[in-house]
């Protein structure tokens, strides 16, 4: 699987940030046409809009990442963003305004498609090259492994608890994993 104890740390640790990470978007995410539906009136097909022009303007944001991981370090950046999407996460679960949600929402897929460059290079920068899909296969396993129960705790979380209660939870859970990437990989990075 991997070639020694050496590597198979910062795959194992790498793999529970993922795992905390799919959690977390599973929890929030997952249900969010859902949520807009019973809570603003809206279906699907006016969220499909949505995602897609945040995607579209997430194309742009990645001509700003060199300069910023340049600047602050692949880590913190990550862990600005998963922090910044905890926050925007639970200001959506607040908002009485369709309109404010929407443009919540948008920010926050922006926040959270700008990271994934910078999370795929770091992956390859913590094993040797020949160990790097190895790394992704493992962690991307444990990612979508929680992903994958994440919509039925959030179902359950409708049902029983409240409407906002997978965006808050959600967005605890996307604060732990910003401490998670400090607690494994936030400290080397300040030493280097």
């Amino acid at each position: 699987m991997w070639r020694s104890l050496e590597t198979g740390g910062p795959i194992l640790k790498f793999s529970l940030i993922r795992g905390s990470n799919g959690l977390a978007w599973g929890v929030a995410d997952s249900l969010t046409p859902l949520y807009f539906f019973y809570r603003f009136g809206v279906g699907a097909d006016s969220l499909g809009p949505v995602y897609a022009l945040a995607r579209f303007l997430s194309i742009f944001s990645y001509l700003l990442i060199p300069r910023i991981v340049e600047r602050f370090g692949d880590i913190s950046t990550i862990i600005a963003s998963r922090l910044s999407s905890a926050f925007l996460t639970f200001i959506i679960a607040l908002t009485g305004s369709y309109a404010i949600a929407i443009f919540i929402l948008i920010v926050n897929r922006l926040v959270t498609l700008f990271s994934m460059p910078i999370r795929q290079t770091f992956a390859s920068s913590i094993v040797d090259p020949e160990e790097t899909a190895t790394a992704i296969g493992i962690s991307s396993f444990a990612r979508m492994g929680m992903q994958t129960a994440a919509p039925t705790l959030a179902g359950f979380m409708f049902e029983v608890l409240s409407l906002t209660s997978p965006f808050m939870v959600g967005s605890v859970l996307m604060a732990l994993n910003g401490g998670l990437y400090w607690h494994y990989f936030g400290r080397e990075e300040k030493q280097s």
